[in-house]
């Protein structure tokens, strides 16, 4: 699934080709890592008062976007 939007932004230019075989292997693998784990990560370390759900929701957008 992801590598089929990835395929459809590239397509569109929208995202740059892979610089190297895999390279998008790669992001798919961190963006699944980090998707299911912000939120208990969150739970864990940051206090109740402290509200970083929009902080760590842009960290999670930003995996999309390699630089």
């Amino acid at each position: 699934m992801y590598l089929i939007e990835i395929q459809k932004a590239t397509d569109q230019n929208l995202m740059r080709q892979e610089l190297y075989q895999g390279e998008y292997t790669g992001l798919i693998e961190r963006i699944k890592i980090f998707s299911d784990a912000w939120i208990a990560s969150s739970a864990i370390y940051d206090s109740p008062e402290n509200n970083n759900v929009i902080e760590n929701t842009k960290a999670v957008y930003g995996l999309f976007i390699p630089i």
